[in-house]
């Protein structure tokens, strides 16, 4: 969205722990932007950035965060698919991935050979993208194919902090939004007249 390069700026895309700034940081962003009903891939984008980096620390995993917690990339991560993984590649495909189709680095769950869940990231643009029609028409979904695509293992990520993380980003969100009706409602039934009377004296929000 236009104003994408102003929450780089202001360093919303990459609060940094080493700061003193972290995930309740976060979650303020992302409410007041849930206030707002701001569309574009922050929440996918910072969602990636913190499963980065709860990596175990391997200098190309670090590259891809500090891309991302720059506003070089945006990034997006993907919950379920049938994705293999075989040589440090990965093929297979996706589920819907939120904003996946304005992705450069999508973080990806994948089997390997003796069946165990691992985690990786892949760049989007060696993969194909098919769009998928959503509710939410802030926020774009989008399904991954990948064949034979090189990836980046993400060394001690497991799927509970996965969810953990975007299951808080995500309701912080919602949060935002909902605090935002809540107030409207009542700031309407203090205004709104019937019988003679705002109708917050007879009735409750």
């Amino acid at each position: 969205p236009p104003f994408w390069s102003e929450l780089v700026r202001l360093g919303w895309l990459g609060l940094d722990p080493t700061h003193g700034y972290g995930l309740r940081e976060l979650v303020i962003v992302l409410e007041g932007l849930g206030r707002a009903v701001a569309p574009g891939p922050m929440l996918a984008t910072t969602w990636a950035l913190a499963v980065l980096r709860g990596a175990a620390g391997a200098d190309d995993v670090h590259g891809l965060a500090e891309r991302l917690a720059g506003g070089d990339a945006v990034g997006t991560v993907a919950r379920e698919g049938t994705l293999g993984a075989s040589a440090g590649v990965l093929t297979g495909s996706t589920g819907p991935v939120l904003c996946a189709g304005v992705a450069d680095v999508v973080v990806v769950p994948a089997q390997d050979a003796a069946g165990t869940e691992r985690w990786f990231a892949v760049q989007r643009a060696s993969a194909e993208v098919r769009t998928v029609d959503a509710l939410d028409r802030t926020q774009r979904l989008a399904t991954l194919s990948l064949d034979a695509v090189p990836a980046v293992e993400l060394p001690g990520v497991e799927r509970p902090f996965v969810e953990a993380l975007g299951t808080t980003l995500a309701a912080s969100i919602a949060v935002g939004g909902a605090a935002w009706c809540v107030d409207t409602a009542a700031g309407y039934a203090a205004d709104r007249q019937q019988f003679g009377r705002p109708i917050g004296q007879f009735q409750a929000v």
